[in-house]
């Protein structure tokens, strides 16, 4: 089929009513006979070219794709900003169905809402997911039906806003809220928790004097044990909730690396690899020694249990710059320089729910017995103390990637 030009088609979609008042008023003028219809003629020339002009403006200069398909379902009109965020031309798509468009995974979804408006002959609003060069992007479409004078259909129009960073930091603040409000909770819980606890320890000490009975002493000896046990949870827990952070001073990485990644090597079972990639030049950042080896250590830990059959844990560290359209898609970035560190395992990867939650107090897919879930939250607590934060990609069977951004310590000129 001959690709017809974008500009012809975007006087099609908005001229009806115009034709429609024009030639109702020729043929009353015609009717009576009493007037020459050259001038109307000219009028209706004019009329038509300046309303073309004007739906060719707002059609080009709209941030918002603006389309329409005829009743085959080939595109009479598709704007450069529809061009744009599907990496075509204009003319590329003209004429063109969706499965040519969009591929088939993309044609589904986009035909899909194409047939409910066409059975339903009304407007319909819609959130799409479509897969477009490797990503899928989230359309916020308005579709209509589009009708000749006698409502008949004869294709479909609409308009629609690419809303996925959109959609991605109304997720990454529902996260943040969701964090705060268990942040608050359980730092209210470790407060009454600790209130409980003194009095016990206090009381163990004392009966722990008042007798010489070994059966009575072991026994104490145990609660005594259980309580430091819950002690040391509420502690866990402050750190959370308090916002506190140790020493802060210059800090050059590199050694902490070499450290976890010494520590991890020969700790570790056998059966994983431990890797160290490091730049010549790293930028000092400013923060607390002790708590970056310990973030580190405790997300080489988590990717080491991702691993039961083996495998591969990378340590990395890296300069990178924050720019602006980086930080508008995450919502804890400010643009300006960071130091980068990386924690990288090839294990069983995680689904985007368990994403959503790995930093949520007492979350864990692992045992009980292995832990009570706080390690992740506690590193993600230091690195907002350190005014950095954590970006996590992963993938069921393909691994997990923790990326650590610290900000640049900034000398004064």
């Amino acid at each position: 089929m001959k690709k017809q030009s974008s500009e012809n088609h975007l006087s099609i979609a908005g001229l009806e009513a115009t034709k429609r008042q024009l030639c109702k008023e020729l043929s009353k003028r015609r009717a009576s006979g009493t007037e020459d219809c050259s001038a109307l003629c000219g009028e209706a020339s004019t009329t038509f070219e300046n309303t073309a002009l004007l739906l060719r403006s707002i059609a080009d200069n709209s941030p918002d794709a603006i389309f329409a398909k005829n009743h085959e379902g080939r595109y009479l009109l598709f704007n450069p900003a529809a061009a744009k965020m599907i990496g075509m031309t204009v003319d590329e798509v003209i004429g063109r169905n969706d499965i040519e468009v969009f591929g088939p995974e993309g044609a589904e979804v986009v035909l899909n809402t194409d047939r409910m408006v066409r059975e339903s002959k009304r407007k319909l609003t819609i959130e799409e997911h479509i897969p477009i060069r490797g990503e899928v992007r989230v359309f916020l479409t308005s579709m209509f039906p589009y009708l000749d004078d006698n409502g008949e259909l004869i294709g479909t129009m609409g308009i629609a806003r690419d809303v996925t960073e959109f959609k991605e930091l109304e997720s990454q603040l529902l996260r943040a809220q969701k964090m705060e409000s268990l942040g608050i909770l359980a730092g209210g819980i470790a407060h009454n928790f600790n209130n409980i606890l003194a009095p016990i320890l206090m009381s163990i000490d004392m009966l722990k004097q008042g007798t010489k009975n070994e059966e009575d002493l072991s026994l104490l000896d145990s609660i005594e044990h259980c309580a430091n046990r819950g002690a040391d949870l509420v502690r866990q827990v402050k750190i959370i909730t308090d916002n506190d952070s140790g020493p802060m001073m210059e800090l050059d990485i590199i050694p902490v690396l070499k450290e976890v990644t010494q520590i991890a090597g020969t700790t570790f079972r056998e059966d994983i690899s431990v890797k160290l990639e490091l730049p010549d030049n790293l930028w000092p950042v400013m923060g607390d020694a002790s708590q970056i080896h310990q973030i580190l250590l405790n997300f080489g830990i988590n990717g080491r249990e991702a691993m039961p059959n083996g495998g591969t844990l990378t340590f990395t560290a890296s300069n990178f710059s924050v720019d602006k359209s980086f930080a508008k898609k995450h919502l804890d970035a400010s643009p300006g320089d960071y130091v980068r560190l990386e924690v990288i395992d090839t294990g069983t990867g995680m689904s985007p729910e368990m994403i959503d939650r790995i930093f949520e107090p007492f979350y864990t897919t692992k045992d009980l017995s292995k832990g009570a879930g706080l390690d992740l939250s506690i590193s993600q607590s230091i690195v907002n103390n350190h005014r950095g934060f954590i970006l996590v990609q992963s993938e069921v069977g393909n691994g997990t990637r923790i990326q650590i951004y610290l900000p640049k310590l900034e000398f004064p000129d």
